[in-house]
This record gives C-alpha cells, structure tokens and sequence, in this order.
C-alpha cells in the first residue's frame, strides 16, 4: 500500500546502498528539481541512527549544484518527543514492520514538524557545506527531546 501511495506522487527512489549509481540518482532528483517538482530528501541516507541525527550524505545534495534559481533546501526537523525511541526506524527493519509497530503501538504521540529556514545553495557554495548547514539547522531545533544533543559534535 505505502508503494502504491508513493507511486501516486511520482517517487523518485533512491538506491541507498548503490554508491555507484549516486551521480545517476542525483541527475534524476536535478531534472525533477529544474522542472518545478518539489522534492523530499531524507538526507541521513540510512535508518541506522534511531534517535540521533547522523550526518547528512552531501551525495545527493549535488542535484542542486550548479543552483537553480530560486531552488532552496529547506531542512525539516521532525520531533516524535517521548515517544521517539519506540518509533524509531532502524537498522534493516522493513518499511511494512515499521509501519505496522508504529500503528499498532497503544495510545498516541506528538510529531512537531519544525519548517526551518530555507538555505540557498549560491550562499552554502557546494554539496558538502549544504549538507552540513541543513543538518546543523535540524539538530539546533530538535533540543525539546533530548535529540538536539550531538553526539557527534559533542560539547567542548
């Protein structure tokens, strides 16, 4: 049912683990992008993080260089609060067991999606700066639970 959603609203899927088609991939967001589509990229590429926010891959970041006029990335922070750790999707779980553990979980949770500021690719410069100042941008607003820690830039 998911892939039949998706299917409606013309998903580009992403090979995450074909490091070999990424130019390809990226091609294919960058002629979505330049005919007006909106694209969603989770840009952690992997589920292995649970509740941590991983680095962002700047692979895919690369359909935006050179820019596009008023083409702008705009990072999403998706906060699940408490409820965080038991709807977490990761490592190899599949899509269906996901979907059905989150459904069918007792009671209901809170997801806050936090619109953050857009970033233009002309001011970030290339793929990698990108990926960081939108990774960066979703860490700094996801403090209400507990994940605006950052464990890989831990606190000096």
């Amino acid at each position: 049912m998911v892939g039949w959603l998706a299917g409606l609203n013309n998903t580009l899927y992403v090979a995450r683990h074909a490091r070999s088609e990424v130019l390809g991939q990226a091609d294919q967001l960058r002629r979505a992008l330049d005919a007006g589509r909106a694209v969603t990229l989770f840009a952690e590429g992997t589920t292995d993080g649970g509740a941590e926010v991983l680095p962002f891959r700047p692979s895919l970041f690369a359909s935006l260089y050179p820019p596009l006029d008023d083409v702008k990335v705009q990072p999403v922070a998706i906060d699940y609060g408490a409820a965080t750790q038991e709807i977490a999707w990761v490592g190899s779980e599949s899509t269906g067991a996901n979907a059905k553990r989150v459904m069918s979980r007792p009671g209901t949770f809170q997801a806050t999606l936090r619109f953050l500021d857009p970033i233009d690719p002309h001011d970030a410069g290339d793929r990698k700066i990108l990926a960081t100042r939108s990774r960066d941008a979703v860490v700094a607003a996801l403090p209400a639970s507990g994940r605006g820690s950052d464990p890989l830039y831990p606190p000096r």
